[in-house]
């Protein structure tokens, strides 16, 4: 048996996305579909006709299948209902994301069976289950569709305390989706009784990465030297995003910085919208650096924003990634494609820092608390920890919890241009694998010491193992996966929050008193 997932369609690039980020092999069906060459099938909203009698026929020798409800009609004859979808969430009966709510934004097709994942109007909207012998997940959308879009809104984000803190992301989920669909390939594969092969999410057999991001957004010479400090005390090697125009005076001072990463964030810390507006400022901000003795190879656009068009001179400044959470937050890496062209790979943190808790009235104590949890469940996830931060919020009491959590849990410490530039070795080794009895053959164009595999076995326990030509499932150290478990009012983070009304108009009172003064 192949671990193989076949993709089914004409407009497969989103997909072909989703399956690099989540490194599992993949090939193209051509007229023949087989259940021993196949693993797991995926049929995008586009296909040709002549699919469907040979999926008919994948299925009934037992199959998987993921695909929209807009195939699944036609492929079962069975109704749909067109309906408008906020979000959907897991819950309790969710064989997989069980606590995930993920934005989607866009008009679906409910499969008339939906069992699972509730609606932000209270209906299921996926089917989970067998049809025609097979098993299969129908989804109320085309994830590879939705998640190309570049759209942003400013959203709330899960808390225990009263108040919730808030930022300006991207419209649909790009993180939850991406969860969504991996939970997806694993349960067909455990149902398929076949154990399940990917490229692991960091080096080695790394239970994660950290990395503490800082944008200075004109940040005092005081604060930089402070915050580098407690950096040195906790043997963090940090990414700073400078905006070159508030640091001009003292830019010696990061330069003299070490083992630091210093990528720019503008020349000017604002936002342009056209192209060439953008690209003449990166490039005054590169001029800049140079002239001060410096070299950078990352960026990340002022407050966070994203375009086509600022993706488009990013891309054109040759920088090795940038991270904007108004294309995506909280997720593994990607490359954003804009008019059907690959851009400059994206590394999304979580987009809500220090200053965001603050500003809604946190304690030390449960600011440390928040980034407690935020840490706990990227871990779980598989996603890096990576947390964002600017030198003015101070606190460094949080900052130290943090950076005592992140010891105690073993999680190595890098720099965001060291593992953008792992991340794409990883995405340049091809390889497939072959299990026969208990044992994995592996075919690759290349062998990475650093590039690993995780197997998660249909008795729910997971290995990591290196990377090698063969590998015998008996002898490998297996581990309990983690599940996990719902949250219980995760929906509050959609219901409308008043502060997010009242902080807007406080930045517009504070804009106009500034312009006065």
């Amino acid at each position: 048996m192949k671990i193989n997932v076949g993709i089914a369609g004409l407009k497969t690039v989103g997909w072909e996305l989703i399956l690099e980020q989540e490194g599992v092999p993949f090939s193209y069906v051509g007229d023949k579909l087989s259940d021993a060459e196949f693993s797991c099938l995926i049929v995008p909203d586009e296909y040709h006709e002549r699919v469907i009698p040979s999926v008919q026929s994948y299925l009934s020798n037992g199959g998987g299948l993921i695909c929209s409800a807009k195939f699944y009609s036609r492929l079962s004859g069975e109704k749909c209902k067109k309906k408008y979808i906020k979000y959907i969430r897991g819950g309790s009966t969710a064989p997989f994301f069980k606590s995930g709510l993920a934005d989607i934004e866009t008009e679906g097709l409910i499969p008339s069976k939906a069992n699972r994942f509730k609606t932000d109007f209270g209906e299921s909207s996926v089917y989970i289950g067998k049809y025609g012998g097979g098993h299969i997940v129908v989804l109320p959308f085309d994830p590879a569709t939705i998640i190309s879009g570049w759209k942003s809104v400013r959203k709330s984000f899960y808390s225990t305390e009263k108040r919730l803190p808030h930022e300006t992301v991207s419209l649909v989920s790009k993180g939850e989706i991406f969860r969504l669909i991996s939970g997806a390939l694993e349960y067909i594969h455990l149902c398929r009784n076949i154990p399940y092969i990917q490229k692991w999410f960091f080096p080695k057999n790394f239970p994660s990465v950290f990395n503490w991001r800082i944008d200075t957004d004109g940040a005092s010479l005081k604060d930089v030297e402070e915050l580098y400090e407690v950096l040195k005390k906790n043997n963090i090697s940090a990414t700073w995003f400078v905006d070159g125009k508030s640091q001009e005076s003292h830019l010696s001072v990061f330069r003299r910085m070490e083992e630091q990463e210093i990528g720019l964030h503008g020349y000017e810390h604002k936002i342009y919208h056209e192209y060439n507006d953008t690209l003449a400022d990166i490039k005054r901000g590169k001029e800049l650096f140079f002239v001060n003795g410096m070299n950078t190879e990352s960026f990340a656009v002022p407050y966070g924003r994203w375009n086509e068009s600022i993706a488009r001179a990013i891309h054109e400044s040759g920088f090795v990634y940038s991270s904007e959470f108004s294309y995506d937050y909280d997720n593994v890496p990607s490359y954003p494609v804009c008019k059907g062209e690959t851009h400059t790979l994206q590394i999304p943190v979580h987009p809500i820092c220090i200053g965001s808790l603050k500003r809604q009235g946190f304690s030390e104590q449960s600011m440390i608390d928040y980034f407690i949890k935020i840490i706990n469940k990227k871990l779980h996830n598989h996603e890096p920890i990576f947390l964002y931060h600017h030198p003015r919020d101070n606190n460094t009491p949080v900052v130290r919890s943090i950076f005592a959590m992140i010891k105690h849990l073993g999680v190595p410490r890098l720099q965001l241009i060291d593992y953008g530039r792992w991340w794409k070795k990883r995405n340049s080794v091809k390889f497939e694998a072959d299990i026969v009895d208990e044992t994995v053959s592996i075919k690759a164009d290349q062998f990475h010491k650093d590039v690993w595999l995780r197997i998660l076995f249909p008795d729910g326990t997971e290995s990591l193992v290196a990377m090698n030509e063969t590998i015998h499932l008996r002898g490998v150290l297996k581990t309990e996966r983690f599940l996990d478990t719902e949250i219980d009012d995760i929906e509050r983070v959609r219901r409308f929050n008043p502060r997010i009304c009242l902080n807007k108009i406080e930045d517009y009172i504070s804009s106009l008193l500034k312009s006065s003064s």
